[in-house]
């Protein structure tokens, strides 16, 4: 199969999956609800419209939280490539620098000191703090080693990870059950609000 074609077949796939993901949900559309609706946005005449609460719940929450879904599904798929052909190895994640584990300690510590509840965006900021923490303490403990190999670089992610989920785990014990579950709530993700 040509490039091309394979390039075609995931942008239908896309689409798609794009589709059913705004027709399903706990208020069902119809593929002609769909299209009629989008034809209404693009001034088109003729469409019949949907009540207005339906109209808020397609346009307003559904369809954004969709699109959401689709970049952030890209921007994971673009990662997970570069990671692949930097590490040049096709099982690599970024858990291998401890990126993720650090964005999750920076978290549960702003959730534990209460900031993500006084602070706007603090457990964002937080967890990002965390990941490059994470990536810039793997680097330092590679390059101390003195060695330039990726297994190097790669074992020390593995081992600085093990060391930030052991002490996520640690804060996690130390904390109150709601500072629990509001964390466990934001690393499962979700896209409402957004």
């Amino acid at each position: 199969m040509s490039p091309r074609s394979v390039t075609g077949l995931l942008v239908c796939g896309l689409l798609l999956s794009i589709g059913v993901a705004l027709c399903l949900g706990t208020v069902r559309y119809t593929p002609l609800e769909l299209i009629g609706e989008a034809l209404r946005a693009l001034g088109v005449s003729g469409t019949t419209p949907l009540d207005e609460a339906h109209t808020v719940i397609l346009g307003e929450i559904r369809f954004p939280r969709v699109l959401l879904a689709a970049l952030i599904g890209g921007a994971l798929a673009v990662t997970g490539a570069m990671l692949q052909i930097v590490f040049q190895n096709p099982m690599a994640d970024a858990s291998l620098l401890g990126v993720g584990s650090g964005a999750a300690l920076g978290a549960v510590i702003a959730v534990k000191l209460g900031w993500s509840f006084d602070i706007f965006m603090a457990l964002t900021a937080a967890a990002f703090v965390g990941a490059l923490g994470a990536a810039f303490l793997v680097y330092a403990v590679a390059q101390s080693a003195r060695s330039s190999s990726l297994t190097s670089l790669i074992l020390t992610g593995l081992a600085v990870s093990a060391f930030l989920s052991g002490f996520t785990s640690i804060v996690l014990i130390a904390s109150e059950e709601f500072r629990v579950r509001a964390v466990f709530f934001w690393l499962a993700g979700g896209l409402e609000g957004r």
